[in-house]
């Protein structure tokens, strides 16, 4: 899926730049969604090895993924609507709620659903560009998600349901 990859990797370098001239040290770990990206995810490689910043690794599966995610301190949401604006703005991508499961407080840009997503449970920062989102990083103390993260996760990961599953199945 060579879709954007280049327009990614120059957002990607950007933001590398802000975090750092805002003086907070962020680095930024690229995992590809599916092995067909990594496939043709020679810009973000080439990223990577430009900034000490940016990690670009392979795609590993779901499992691990998500174990891996734990070790970090945000999940990036900041999608590119340039092709696909309209879609954006309804949907509420898996990698949101995965990275709530996970812990991460998410980082995005204003998408309609996934802004109202956010706001609503408290879990993230929603930011005008990657100049806002930075600002805004640096203001913000990470314990104040960790409650929100914590009930909203309850709300959203299917083993917190699988009772309700049972007895509806009976």
């Amino acid at each position: 899926m060579r879709y954007g990859l280049e327009e990614k990797a120059a957002n990607e370098q950007s933001r590398a730049r802000v975090y750092a001239s805002h003086g907070i040290r962020r680095y930024i770990h690229i995992h590809p969604a599916s092995s067909l990206i990594t496939r043709s995810s020679g810009a973000y490689e080439e990223l990577a090895a430009k900034s000490e910043f940016i990690h670009h690794h392979r795609h590993i599966n779901r499992r691990k993924l998500l174990r891996q995610l734990t070790r970090y301190d945000y999940g990036w949401a900041g999608l590119n609507g340039a092709r696909n604006r309209e879609h954006l703005e309804i949907a509420l991508p898996n990698k949101v709620i995965e990275y709530v499961a996970c812990g991460l407080p998410v980082l995005a840009f204003p998408h309609e659903a996934i802004e109202y997503f956010i706001e609503r449970n408290g879990v993230g920062i929603v930011g005008e560009n990657v100049g806002d989102l930075a600002r805004q990083l640096g203001e913000v103390d990470l314990s104040e998600f960790r409650w929100n993260l914590e009930k909203c996760r309850q709300g959203v990961i299917i083993e917190e349901k699988i009772g309700q599953l049972i007895d509806f199945y009976r």
